[in-house]
């Protein structure tokens, strides 16, 4: 009888632990979903550093570029460190083409505008893959990449929604 008002604690608990390990991807989808994403952002970042209209976009977008290719050769490396079955993009998908083709289609004072949105919703969709491939994914050199980079994606992300205001 003791142990009885544990046991709906221990169901809760068990509960939590099962929802955080079930919102982390699996190893291929985590790593085929962060190549494409610092693809995109390396793609965009570039074009920021040539048509973005103010130095703090030139600048960001600079940066961005270079921490995701970065990004991308650890990646890389942690895949055939682990030697994991993975193919990793070179390319970018529909949706990124999409975006990449938007940025460079926009007019001269559109562009640090649409630039910045899309930086915004892309890093955080990055920061939330990261975090829940940190706290519950399956490998653990991933797991260790995931981590390391999340504070770095942070900071881009608040840095773009400070650049939007």
């Amino acid at each position: 009888m003791i142990c009885r008002p544990l046991f709906p604690f221990a169901v809760v608990t068990a509960f939590a632990v099962a929802l955080l390990a079930c919102g982390a991807p699996n190893a291929p989808d985590f790593t085929a979903q962060a190549a494409m994403t610092n693809l995109y952002l390396i793609e965009s970042g570039k074009i920021a550093a040539e048509k973005g209209q103010s130095d703090a976009v030139k600048e960001f977008g600079r940066h961005i570029a270079e921490q995701h290719a970065k990004f991308n050769q650890e990646l890389a490396s942690i895949v055939q460190k682990e030697k994991l079955a993975v193919t990793l993009p070179v390319a970018l998908d529909e949706k990124g083409e999409s975006k990449i083709k938007a940025l460079t289609d926009a007019k001269s004072g559109d562009f640090d505008a649409l630039y910045i949105k899309q930086q915004v919703n892309a890093l955080k969709r990055s920061v939330n893959l990261f975090d829940a491939y940190a706290e519950g994914g399956d490998n653990e050199g991933l797991k260790q990449f995931a981590a390391n980079v999340l504070l770095a994606l942070k900071r881009s992300r608040d840095r773009a929604k400070k650049l939007a205001r």
